[in-house]
Order: C-alpha cells, then sequence, then structure tokens
C-alpha cells in the first residue's frame, strides 16, 4: 500500500533557474508517494523564471511566490514559515529528486518519532559524476570535521525545526549549522545509504570560497555551538591527533 505524502511539503527556491525548473518539478510530481504541497519562491530571477513557471503551473498543481531578490537563507526561511504541513524538504532548483525519495525519507522519520530528519546519498550531475561524500550519522564528527550531510538531501520534521532559531543568514554552510542547531537540542538524524538525491553542478556556487575563507566560516559556526563543543572535542582530540600521525607520522 502507497505511503500517504500528504503532509509533506516540498519547498524550493528558485533565482535565475529557468533552464532547470522543469526536470527539477517533475521530479517533484514523479514521487512514488505524492507530497502536500510544492511552493516554488522567486527570488528575484532575471531570467525567464517567471515565464517557465508559468508554463509549469498550467501542468502541475504548484503555488508561486514571487519577491525582490533578498538571498538564498532568507528565501529559504520565508518558504519554510509559509506553509505548515509536519515535513518539509527544501530542493534546490537546480536539483532534482530519485522518484522514492519522499517515501523513503517519510517511512524512516514516521517509524522513529525521535528522528529530526533524514538524509540520502547524493549522486553527482553536471559537471561531475559519482557520488557526493554522505556519511553515516556521527554527532562527534559532524560538529568537529565538518559537514558529512547533503543540503537539500533530506526531509526534515517541521516540529523539530521549530525547535530551533532556523536557517541563519550565513555566507555558505548554513545546512551544517541547522544539523548542529538540532543536535544542541539533542535531535539527531538518520541516513539512508541510497542516492536518491542528484546535484547538479555547474559553475561557481555560493559556496565557492578560498580555503582561509572557509576555514574562518567554519570556526565560526562551530563557536556558535559552544556546549557541542564542550561536549565532543575532549573526546575527538585524540581521533584526530591519531589521523594526523597517520597521514603525516
Amino acid at each position: 500500500m502507497p505511503i500517504d505524502a500528504s503532509g509533506v511539503d516540498v519547498l524550493i527556491p528558485a533565482y535565475n533557474y529557468g533552464r532547470f525548473l522543469g526536470q527539477c518539478i517533475e521530479s517533484v510530481f514523479n514521487q512514488t508517494a505524492a507530497v502536500g504541497t510544492v511552493t516554488v519562491i522567486d527570488d528575484g530571477s532575471t531570467d525567464d523564471t517567471p515565464q517557465v513557471l508559468a508554463g509549469i503551473a498550467e501542468r502541475y498543481p504548484i503555488d508561486i511566490v514571487r519577491r525582490e531578490n533578498r538571498g538564498l537563507v532568507p528565501t529559504l526561511r520565508d518558504v519554510i514559515g509559509l506553509t505548515k504541513r509536519p515535513f518539509f524538504v527544501t530542493l534546490d532548483a537546480d536539483d532534482v529528486l530519485a522518484p522514492t525519495f519522499v517515501e523513503r525519507c517519510l517511512a524512516t522519520l514516521t517509524s522513529n518519532e525521535s528522528l529530526a530528519y533524514c538524509y540520502t546519498k547524493m549522486r553527482l550531475s553536471g559537471d561531475a559524476s559519482g557520488l557526493a561524500l554522505v556519511e553515516p550519522f556521527d554527532a562527534r564528527k559532524l560538529i568537529c570535521s565538518g559537514n558529512f550531510i547533503g543540503g537539500r538531501a533530506a526531509m526534515i520534521r517541521r516540529s523539530s525545526y521549530e525547535r530551533t532559531r532556523g536557517y541563519r543568514d550565513l555566507p555558505a554552510l548554513e545546512d551544517w549549522d541547522l544539523w548542529l542547531a538540532f543536535l544542541e537540542e539533542g535531535l539527531i538524524g538518520a541516513f539512508i545509504p541510497e542516492p536518491l538525491y542528484e546535484w547538479r553542478k555547474h559553475g561557481a556556487s555560493r559556496n565557492t570560497m578560498t580555503v582561509r575563507q572557509e576555514r574562518r566560516l567554519r570556526r565560526r559556526i562551530q563557536l556558535a555551538h559552544p556546549r557541542l563543543l564542550l561536549r565532543y572535542y575532549p573526546g575527538y582530540l585524540p581521533v584526530a591527533g591519531a589521523n594526523f600521525v597517520r597521514r603525516f607520522g
């Protein structure tokens, strides 16, 4: 019997990705479990996004919100606030869901009420191929080593999200910061080791930084979660030291 996914919102922030929107939205409506709503928020696009969305809306029941450009994180916060269903997925407008993404993630979350989110492996496309580095959940590694969870390849429980401050307006890595905010609340995620999300790589992105910029931002995010550092860093240092010796000793 098909799983009831009417309690899932799919939220798509879009900015100048008119050329990708058709494939993205089609992947949502090709799910084995039909979601409750699909909302696209056009963040002041200057390409053909409005026209593309108008054409898509003639084929699929989507909600469209248009407003002036404010950037990715404010757009994410706004579109999450516009919807109310108990689970949501934030899907980048240039990416694609595998047909069983919603079904598999929802089944995992509904089988364990303690989970805040569920995430999957990611298949790369466009300028890259293969699989992105996504790993099983490990709280210590998450705070000490960095993000190993796909930014959008996740379904989130809304009641858990509302226990945090939500996405913070950072220049990048806002998804890692959110996973750490969940962890501060004692909330964890579950990993599905299947590539159910397609991450399209093309050109430079907002996550493109110099090594120095990335290190500074990573440190900024870690310091924003001092309780996690106090809890996990002492236990992590021996592991980090052993890894350093193996690599450089």
